[in-house]
């Protein structure tokens, strides 16, 4: 066994001990910011993005669309939700579950909308934009039928998604009137 002698030099000034415990807590106060620094940029680059219908009309609609993939069994990748479209903003909404039907065949989601609500069809994380193609890989929605008394209206392929208009980052809307 062998013993290691430290020697500590009183009045020479030799505090290597202090210096090294200071340069420890020093490195664990780096690392710690590091980490805390991080986690928040992290969470700072992280949104979604939600694509919304709005009935601005005195009626209520139909709205259908149709949902891309395999996944078995069929449900939309999104649960529909309903908020008063005045309540529609940027983002952190608390959607209310809405009453839908599935048709397995189609791969498609019908609802009715009443007059001055607002549907989340689908949301999407790190949507960057129309021009962006790998958020047009990403989309899941591949037709979009909104009818109404005024008519109806139909989006398919890449019109389901560039029909809706980018209010903020995290919000696209696409109105019925």
């Amino acid at each position: 066994m062998r013993l290691r002698t430290v020697r500590h030099f009183a009045g020479s000034g030799c505090n290597y001990g202090q210096e090294a415990f200071k340069y420890e807590v020093s490195m664990r106060r780096v690392i710690l910011l590091a980490l805390v620094g991080s986690l928040i940029f992290l969470g700072a680059c992280s949104y979604a993005t939600d694509f919304v219908i709005v009935n601005e009309s005195d009626s209520p609609i139909i709205v259908r669309y149709e949902v891309n993939g395999l996944s078995e069994p069929f449900y939309p990748p999104t649960t529909p939700g309903v908020l008063a479209a005045s309540e529609v903003s940027g983002g952190g909404q608390q959607w209310t579950p809405t009453q839908f039907q599935l048709d397995e065949t189609s791969r498609s989601v019908t609802t009715q909308l009443m007059p001055g609500q607002a549907l989340l069809v689908t949301r999407m994380n790190h949507y960057s934009g129309h021009d962006d193609p790998t958020d047009d890989y990403k989309y899941q929605i591949r037709r979009i039928v909104v009818s109404g008394t005024r008519g109806e209206v139909e989006f398919s392929g890449e019109q389901a998604r560039t029909a809706f208009t980018r209010i903020t980052r995290s919000l696209y809307t696409l109105t019925y009137k």
